[in-house]
């Protein structure tokens, strides 16, 4: 499967003079050595890589198809013209406050900001977004409210919202007097928590628990934040069969990425297409997905099973009936047979006039023919038997009525 597709690849990208495979990815990234590692992975694939500054020009280079694959974060709106091949990392959002003691004790990030200096990334970053998200839907201060810093230079920021992977241990040594602060408390989490009414508006946002102890330093609890998932995407008419090629081999390298950047999940999840905030689903990842299920007659075994116990029950329910529709009608016959023989004997023991025995068994005999038509009995022996010995009958009462010399 592996080599065919290869194969094919190489027809339409080296023996024809086709195009590379062009792939983007903005150079600011959390983890640029990502898309080197998927690069990595094309190694058999021509393609070339292309860097963008800005996650706006790369969607919109996407979109225009002057690229093939990028590496996007997951769009706030559905874009019909892109595809998910299979979702890559998290970037979850570190809210940091400094506090004047130092004690990373709860707190509110509504009363906290409130004329605080606060660094969110530049302006249209994802930490900008969602900052201004939060001063919308009253889990921060008012944008107003607070002195939003271009840059982290200069004025030392009061609060950070920083969107990446773990932080690092050189990240951790200059945030000293700081705590991670929660959008809400971690017990309401499944139970209608302000996060989960945040993601249902904006659905670009997923929930997301930082865990105790990853951060001693910041926060002796659990912290509710959200995430956005970046997703490797191509445009909607891009090749199935060489998608699907990129799909298995970025798999194949899913423990490096890992390794790369812990939050990394390769895990290919069934996004709804009515999801408006969801790109849809390539179909290579949608047959990538059911690679290993089970076959038409393997899902349906048990119907078809079934099936065919109904049909034989059928076939020899009609046949025990047919036979039993047989039987009546030779039943019947049996009948008529009896009082064929019955007038014979009464014939001949003088208890029935030649006349009489003549007259019934003509009638009789008519009798059974319109049986024949009527109820389309079987043209079978016992019919055959009863017709030759009512013929014979029907024959001896005749000479016995005739004159002997006609006899003669």
């Amino acid at each position: 499967m592996r080599w065919s597709a290869l194969a094919f690849a190489c027809l339409f990208t080296v023996c024809v003079g086709a195009e590379p495979v062009r792939l983007g990815w903005v150079t600011s990234e959390p983890n640029p050595e990502i898309g080197r590692a998927i690069a990595a992975a094309l190694t058999d694939i021509d393609h070339e890589v292309v860097s963008f500054n800005d996650k706006n020009a790369l969607r919109a280079a996407l979109v225009n198809r002057d690229i093939d694959l990028a590496l996007l974060e997951k769009p706030e709106k559905d874009h019909p013209e892109l595809r998910t091949l299979f979702p890559v990392f998290n970037s979850v959002l570190h809210v940091l406050v400094k506090t004047d003691n130092g004690v990373c004790a709860p707190g509110s990030l509504a009363k906290e900001l409130v004329s605080a200096k606060v660094y969110a990334g530049p302006t249209g970053s994802a930490g900008h977004r969602v900052l201004g998200i939060l001063a919308t839907t009253g889990l921060a201060p008012a944008m107003d409210d607070m002195e939003v810093l271009a840059t982290p230079f200069g004025d030392p920021p009061d609060a950070f919202f920083i969107f990446g992977g773990i932080l690092s241990e050189d990240a951790l040594s200059r945030l000293d007097g700081f705590c991670l602060r929660a959008l809400d408390d971690h017990s309401t989490l499944g139970a209608g928590s302000s996060v989960e009414g945040l993601t249902l508006r904006y659905p670009q946002l997923e929930p997301f628990l930082i865990p105790r102890g990853l951060y001693p330093s910041l926060s002796a609890a659990p912290t509710l934040t959200v995430s956005i998932k970046s997703l490797l995407a191509a445009h909607a008419e891009f090749d199935e069969d060489l998608a699907y090629e990129i799909v298995e081999r970025v798999s194949d390298i899913g423990p490096t990425i890992r390794h790369i950047y812990p939050l990394t999940s390769l895990d290919l999840v069934a996004e709804s297409t009515s999801n408006s905030a969801s790109l849809r689903l390539h179909p290579a990842s949608v047959r990538f997905l059911q690679r290993d299920a089970p076959g038409f007659v393997e899902r349906y075994a048990e119907v078809l099973a079934f099936g065919v116990t109904l049909m034989v029950a059928l076939v020899t329910a009609i046949a025990a009936l047919v036979g039993q529709r047989r039987r009546s009608r030779k039943e019947r016959l049996d009948v008529y047979f009896v009082r064929l023989m019955e007038i014979r004997n009464s014939w001949e023991s003088s208890a029935m006039t030649q006349q009489e025995a003549q007259l019934e068994a003509q009638t009789l005999r008519s009798t059974v023919i319109q049986l024949l038509v009527d109820e389309r009995i079987d043209a079978d022996q016992a019919l055959v038997s009863f017709l030759l010995v009512s013929d014979g009958l029907l024959n001896d009462l005749k000479d016995a009525n005739a004159p002997l010399t006609d006899r003669v």
